[in-house]
């Protein structure tokens, strides 16, 4: 397995940025790092998100090219119309790329768009026709649906620009906003939610490390993970051993287990955003993987932390039919809109925010690529007027193992740090 990441050079007399990759590919290790043209942070990531796709597919051909190579930006290839290039990118992300759900998404947006603007040739997709293409969606599409076009058309247009067919894409700005508060908000519905307070999840976390069966025994353990991480249900249910590492104390984030189908742990599919990730082994996720090796550790080093009755993966159908509604049934804890796994991710998120942590900490922590997920959605869910009291914020901190070297603030302060980190 291998895997790239940022790195910036200060031993030089000017700093350099570098997109540096290393892992053992045919049973040896290799390393190589590429320099970024012009130290661009943003074509940094875009190169080290397309070589961990890659590297999740068994594609290592970075490692068996010239040694002293840049990342710079080309011209422009004017060959394809937008039909012609998003046939192609839909075959990329067959899977198991990404879940097969995803894929039939994308491709009912790619359908939609190629026939409102398939012919346009990419370099003639500017932020003018994506603002006249919104306009046009959202005279009959619900927002969310609107949204889902745009994001796959932003998907589009920036792998191409990753394969050098475009040199720059509409959405490497943000879109202009709507001219008017009043239109803006007939064209904005607010999310609404209700996070589980402390309270609650305590209740919750004393049913899930109190299995009464075998079918709680089976799924309370990957409940309470969640609840604890803010991971989607297949990031953690996902987790192998060799994936703990107990001296770095890290678990590392590196496939999904899809819902739809049966694997094996060497045909584990990408994450959502096809990133990977680590996240911070604190005193309550250590004490969780001690009962878990317990119970599923046997010997072998493929072994899911998770395991079925049979020493397989968990199903995701009955972890949401059976395992979630009975320790909610348990803890006498009002189910949330949604499903469960919405319900804890927002859950974790929310209480991270009002305790006062670094928002661009806890998107690297769920997954998200940057913070703006969580300032313009998961910030909705919090209620200025009924911001919670120190005791609540000392109640979630405890329940979820963060140090206080963590906590930004509180109060009005952390309401300060989110607003600053926008």
């Amino acid at each position: 397995m291998a895997r790239a990441s940022i790195q910036w050079d200060h031993s030089r007399a000017t700093p350099a940025l570098y997109v540096y990759a290393s892992g053992k590919v045919d049973g040896r290790r290799k390393q190589r790092r590429m320099r970024i043209a012009g130290d661009d942070e943003t074509l940094a990531e875009e190169v080290a998100r397309e070589l961990n796709r890659r590297f999740l597919l068994g594609d290592f051909s970075f490692f068996e090219k010239a040694s002293r190579t840049q990342a710079v930006r080309k011209q422009p290839n004017l060959r394809f119309t937008l039909e012609e290039w998003g046939s192609q990118w839909l075959q990329s992300y067959q899977p198991p790329m990404v879940e097969l759900e995803t894929w039939k998404n994308y491709r009912a947006h790619l359908r939609d768009l190629t026939r409102r603007i398939g012919h346009r040739r990419l370099e003639e997709i500017t932020t003018a026709v994506v603002v006249d293409l919104r306009t046009e969606l959202e005279g009959g599409l619900r927002k969310r649906t609107v949204d889902g076009r745009l994001g796959v058309l932003r998907l589009i247009l920036r792998d191409a620009k990753m394969r050098e067919h475009i040199a720059k894409s509409p959405f490497d700005e943000p879109l202009p906003k709507r001219r008017t508060k009043r239109t803006q908000a007939q064209m904005s519905k607010k999310v609404t939610f209700r996070p589980f307070v402390a309270d609650e999840l305590e209740t919750l976390l004393a049913v899930l490390r109190d299995p009464h069966d075998s079918i709680e025994r089976m799924y309370f353990p990957v409940t309470e993970a969640l609840l604890l991480t803010g991971l989607r249900w297949g990031e953690g249910a996902a987790w192998i051993w060799p994936h703990i590492s107990q001296p770095e104390r890290r678990i590392h984030i590196l496939h999904a287990l899809p819902k739809s189908r049966t694997v094996d742990v060497s045909s584990l599919v990408a994450t959502k955003t096809a990133a990977v990730w680590s996240i911070r082994i604190g005193r309550p996720l250590e004490e969780l993987l001690f009962r878990q090796r317990q119970r599923s550790y046997v010997g072998r080093e493929g072994s899911w932390v998770f395991p079925n009755s049979k020493g397989g993966h968990l199903n995701y159908r009955n972890w949401l039919g059976r395992g979630w509604p009975q320790a909610l049934e348990r803890a006498r804890v009002k189910p949330r809109e949604g499903d469960a796994q919405k319900a804890l991710r927002r859950s974790y998120i929310t209480s991270a925010l009002i305790c006062g942590r670094n928002p661009k900490l806890v998107s690297s922590e769920v997954g998200h690529t940057t913070a703006r997920m969580v300032l313009e959605t998961y910030d909705s869910f919090i209620d200025p007027a009924n911001w919670p009291d120190a005791e609540e914020r000392e109640h979630l901190s405890s329940i979820f193992g963060w140090d206080g070297d963590e906590i930004v603030g509180s109060g009005a302060r952390a309401t300060h740090a989110l607003r600053k980190a926008r």
